[in-house]
């Protein structure tokens, strides 16, 4: 008996021993990856003086009901379509019956972007609640840029914008990964309206000032990252924190011999999923008869956050191109016979890793596409009225080039980078400070 027991506690104690340096070794390589050893970082929930009090003042006043709720996606997802006359009217009465809520949105202008704070232990009920509702702030900011587009107001439109960069930055801010995916819906939301200012030559008083009035600069790698610490800090939550008593002994027992190898394990398949993010975008990974350089894109939907990212930083880097294209021909009266004749938007492409054409249109303009890119999406996706991701309109160039555009009157509105990008802060000590918006 005293045999059969010694050799059970070796076998144990060899267990023990072996979790233990397998849990080192996959905690430096995820820390490797991460850059930290993947201690998790937490940005302070907004307060006054930032954005976040607006937006959920407005969340609190939004109560839409589900017409409402239809006609706002599917106003919000037309692209660089131009609303229809039936659809103008519509947009006009979602804005006037929310104006409350537009007036709460309005008022972030000029406050910085910060976490909201409502993925505090929510329900799961709650949590699909808060994430419908913002999701709906989004489309409803976004129609009233559309009504901007429309009726030729700059000023207006760039205010939409502005909410929608604020709203989709204090998401992305958050440490679990569904507010995270609820900022890269909005993100897209964004990326549509931007898409009609081009179109409709409303955001041409924004595009001497830069990409960044129009396009979020948050750094969406870091803000995946900050969700994979989110899930480190969990796993290491799982320890018992009691001490050993009798009652336990059966669990303390299985912890101490099980628990290392089930962390290492995670924290393996977490280290894997790091890597995820840093695969070049769009590239191929996999033979496709009809797209062999879109394979990543058929992946979106196993890759999870990390796919869904690339698709984003996709939709900014068609943006970032479109814009620097727009800028060249309000300058020059024409757009450029290729790409390379512009480098901000060669640059802002070349991550991608396909061929993105410039093709220009008799008397429309040009277009900035993919070929066959949105067509492939489309049929992934199962959608077929699914909007351009991949296919940017250029409106034909100014009669007079070389004259500035007016800027809008509502310069405050106008998002700065700092109020968007997060820092993280370091003490003199080394230790990881606080995520908060750069001064």
């Amino acid at each position: 008996m005293l045999l059969l027991a010694g050799c059970l506690v070796v076998v144990l104690g060899g267990l023990r021993l072996y979790g233990a340096y397998r849990l080192r070794d996959a905690e430096l390589a995820l820390s490797a990856v991460l850059g930290d050893g993947g201690v998790a970082r937490e940005a302070p929930v907004g307060g006054d003086g930032t954005a976040a009090p607006g937006i959920r003042a407005a969340l609190d006043r939004l109560d839409a009901g589900e017409t409402d709720l239809k006609a706002l996606a599917e106003l919000a997802m037309l692209g660089s379509a131009a609303l229809s006359a039936d659809q103008t009217v519509e947009a006009t009465r979602l804005v006037s019956e929310h104006a409350d809520v537009l007036d709460a949105l309005r008022s972030t202008a000029g406050w910085p972007a910060a976490r909201l704070g409502y993925w505090q232990n929510p329900g799961p009920v709650q949590e699909g609640e808060i994430q419908a509702r913002l999701l709906t702030l989004a489309q409803l900011a976004s129609v009233e840029g559309r009504l901007g587009c429309e009726q030729a107001d700059p000023g207006r439109f760039e205010q939409a914008m502005g909410i929608l960069l604020r709203l989709a930055a204090g998401l992305e801010m958050e440490d679990e990964t569904q507010p995270v995916l609820v900022g890269l819906m909005v993100e897209h939301v964004q990326h549509l309206l931007l898409a009609r200012g081009i179109a409709s030559t409303v955001a041409d008083s924004a595009i001497p000032r830069g990409a960044e009035a129009l396009v979020s600069p948050v750094d969406l790698r870091l803000a995946y990252y900050r969700t994979l610490r989110s899930q480190v800090a969990r796993l290491r939550a799982l320890r018992s924190p009691g001490e050993l008593s009798l009652r336990r002994l059966p669990a303390w027992v299985g912890e101490l011999v099980y628990l290392d190898l089930y962390m290492a394990r995670s924290l393996d398949d977490l280290g894997l999923a790091a890597r995820e993010i840093d695969r070049p975008l769009l590239a191929p990974l996999a033979a496709s008869a009809g797209m062999p350089a879109l394979a990543p894109i058929t992946l979106a939907g196993t890759l999870g956050t990390a796919g869904r990212v690339q698709i984003v930083q996709a939709g900014r880097a068609f943006a970032r191109a479109a814009l620097a294209l727009r800028r060249h021909a309000l300058e020059r009266g024409a757009y450029p016979r290729t790409l390379a004749e512009v480098p901000e938007a060669a640059s802002a492409l070349g991550p991608l890793g396909v061929p993105v054409e410039l093709r220009p249109v008799p008397g429309r303009g040009a277009t900035l596409h993919l070929p066959g890119g949105d067509d492939y999406l489309r049929s992934l996706t199962g959608d077929p009225t699914m909007p351009s991701l991949l296919s940017w309109e250029l409106p034909p160039p100014p009669t007079h080039p070389g004259l500035r555009p007016q800027t809008s009157d509502l310069r405050k509105d106008r998002p700065r980078a700092s109020d968007l990008r997060p820092q993280v802060v370091r003490a003199n000590t080394g230790r990881e400070g606080e995520l908060r918006p750069e001064a």
